[in-house]
């Protein structure tokens, strides 16, 4: 608006030049002026009721319409962002102006040009391009569409902050998926990609590191994880289920204070009928989507039984819990001890939330103060177990290994992780901690099976270690090879759009040098068999009982 300022007061100062030079400058400069002169009020105008920025505006414009065009706070976050770097860059300012401002601007040139005007020759208006040019390269700068923030967000990650154990060209992938996206994005030529358009492209990306610790987690999935973590609750039947005959049917777990726990459902329950049908797995997700009520014909060991599930607001979080085994491998009622050996089983579900390890102490504690440890058994479950927060996961594995060390190299360098007595340390700086802590000093067996992964793998190779180093009397590891992420840890980088991205940041070995192995051999192999379940009897159970009464 200055420039438009300086030619509008040339105007005004005609009377003090002298007339040959009036004569002339009129002829060439009074169209120009009159047009000033409109465009001058009409910016005013405009800069009382500002008007928004169009993106196709930007292409066409000019350095006079740059004045007028201001940006406005309903437009979208896109918008407003263009318009603020197209003003940046031609250097004004986007706030409204008065009349009275531009009319003081416009007295203060004539004031200026009758003192120098005659000295001075009028600045030629002869190079538009001037003001163009500045435009132009700003223009050339593409827009960063959200779909690109995501893709950004994920590649800065694996190329800064990856220490997992892949061997893959990371920068070969980066150049690779950058073309996908480009690809998928471009028929959003008038729109921004959005960042839901990234997520497939990302998650191919990142499967192609072939780092199984390593994955991209959609926004409905990254919400129930957070949820899970944070112990928060959703509606549910509370019940988590595994192939039987074809379908998702026979019941692994029943979660505490869900429905499905005071329905009376337990582990090894076989569904039959939904509502007088047929079971079918899709009918159940059916019926929890719109939260309505069913009735289930269950059959256990033999024995038919009819529930009413009622789909309800339950938490989330899974904490560990433990019970006396009877001697067919089954759960006892109460507290009671068995007879003969005591053999208690303590299940730890998962390792994600806060308080596991305190429970985890808290319960051996528990199992101690019911039996002598000395005629006892302790079976730990970590079949199905996922893994989650190493911290918990350290402070539980203390309640059974009297002490360890692990060293954690990451791109950033090693250090020192030590571990006893339910406290954990790193470089000798005390990270955490449980009160009154236990020690398991009994037979003891751990079961995994493949869906055993991160955390729990930890827990099961510290046992085995312990045993092999001679700190353990009797302890085994029972069941199938675990999922094979027992060598890294992860962490959770949030998205742009909701989602999530898991990476692994650290490898593992002891101090030895020995890496930590990608996943645990059992010492005893067994299986979990389906039919044996659906039957009352758990296969796996009793492989481990044998092996800790020998």
């Amino acid at each position: 608006m200055e420039t438009q300022a300086v030619f509008f007061c040339a105007f005004l100062c005609f009377p003090v030049l002298s007339c040959a030079g009036l004569a002339v400058l009129a002829s060439l400069c009074l169209p120009l002026c009159v047009c000033l002169l409109v465009l001058e009020w009409s910016a005013v105008d405009i800069m009382r009721q500002p008007r928004p920025c169009r993106a196709s505006d930007l292409p066409l414009v000019h350095f006079f319409y740059s004045l007028s065009c201001v940006s406005h706070s309903a437009q979208s976050a896109h918008l407003s962002h263009l318009s603020r770097r197209h003003n940046a860059v031609i250097g004004i300012s986007t706030s409204p102006q008065t009349g009275a401002a531009a009319a003081w601007r416009s007295l203060l040139c004539v004031v200026v040009l009758a003192l120098g005007l005659s000295a001075t020759p009028l600045p030629a208006l002869s190079a538009p391009q001037d003001f163009i040019q500045p435009q132009s390269q700003s223009l050339a700068r593409p827009i960063v569409s959200p779909a690109q923030q995501v893709f950004d967000q994920v590649n800065t990650a694996l190329q800064t902050q990856y220490g997992g154990l892949s061997t893959t060209d990371r920068s070969a992938l980066h150049d690779q998926y950058q073309r996908r996206l480009s690809a998928v994005c471009q028929s959003y030529a008038v729109t921004p990609c959005p960042s839901s358009t990234a997520y497939p492209v990302v998650s191919a990306e990142v499967s192609a590191l072939h780092d199984e610790h390593s994955f991209v987690q959609r926004p409905d999935e990254y919400r129930d994880f957070v949820t899970a973590v944070t112990g928060g609750s959703r509606k549910q039947f509370g019940l988590r289920l595994g192939n039987w005959q074809g379908e998702n049917r026979l019941v692994l777990e029943v979660l505490s204070g869900s429905a499905s726990a005071e329905a009376g459902l337990q582990r090894g329950d076989v569904l039959n009928k939904l509502d007088g049908k047929p079971y079918r797995y899709t009918a159940l997700i059916a019926a929890r989507t719109t939260g309505r009520s069913i009735q289930l014909e269950v059959q256990r060991a033999g024995h038919t039984l009819n529930v009413t599930l009622a789909v309800r607001l339950s938490s989330t979080r899974e904490l560990p819990s433990w019970h006396w085994l009877s001697e067919g491998g089954g759960k006892e009622g109460g507290t009671q001890k068995a007879t003969g050996q005591h053999v208690a089983l303590l299940r730890i579900p998962t390792f994600l939330g806060s308080g596991v390890g305190q429970a985890v102490h808290d319960q051996v504690r528990q199992i101690q103060a019911q039996a002598d440890a000395q005629h006892a058994a302790l079976l730990i479950d970590l079949r199905g177990n996922a893994g989650g927060d190493l911290a918990e996961c350290d402070t539980a594995t203390s309640a059974f290994v009297p002490g360890f060390v692990r060293l954690s190299r990451s791109v950033e360098g090693v250090s020192r992780v030590q571990v006893k007595a339910g406290a954990r340390l790193e470089d000798d700086l005390m990270l955490s901690s449980v009160a009154n802590p236990a020690l398991w000093q009994g037979p003891l067996a751990v079961l995994v099976d493949g869906g055993s992964a991160s955390c729990s793998e930890f827990l099961a190779y510290e046992v085995q270690y312990a045993s092999q180093e001679q700190q353990l009397s009797k302890a085994v590891v029972v069941g199938e090879a675990t999922a094979g992420v027992g060598n890294t840890a992860t962490r959770i980088f949030p998205l742009l759009g909701g989602g999530a991205l898991q990476l692994s940041i650290l490898n593992y070995l002891k101090p030895d040098g020995q890496p930590y192995p990608q996943r645990v051999t059992p010492d005893i192999k067994a299986v979990t068999d389906p039919l044996q379940l659906s039957q009352g009897r758990d296969s796996m159970v009793e492989a481990a009982k044998l092996s800790i009464s020998n």
